[in-house]
């Protein structure tokens, strides 16, 4: 999956994977341009940056009635500037989903490439 604009993706139902099983992506989402200034806080070195510093990923996990599972929402799954073939997704404030309940995953990406989705 590519997009250099913002997008949404959601995959196919799928059963949770077993527990002590990573849920990752293969994902190219990296900053271009140059532009980046000098600095020590993220809002300095963006200065002069324009969209190619705007490259991310976030995903969050869905119910079978593709609803956002608490927890397990996007914000929880913030990806910028990687470039990873196992980024590993776990989200810390969730509770533990039951192996083998069906989920999905909802994709939000901008000026990236999403090769696969796979757990251990």
């Amino acid at each position: 999956l590519r997009a250099t604009a913002n997008a949404v993706v959601t995959t196919l139902p799928f059963p949770w994977p077993a527990v002590g099983k990573q849920l990752w992506l293969n994902v190219a989402a990296r900053w271009y341009g140059g532009n980046v200034a000098a600095g020590t806080t993220l809002a300095e070195k963006q200065i002069g940056c324009n969209e190619g510093c705007a490259a991310y990923v976030m995903v969050e996990v869905l119910d079978d009635t593709n609803v956002v599972i608490d927890g397990y929402d996007r914000l929880q799954q913030i990806h910028q500037d990687v470039d990873e073939v196992r980024l590993p997704l776990a989200w810390a404030k969730a509770h533990p989903i039951t192996p083998g309940t069906t989920v999905s995953l909802r994709l939000h990406f901008r000026d990236a490439t999403i090769y696969a989705i796979g757990s251990d």
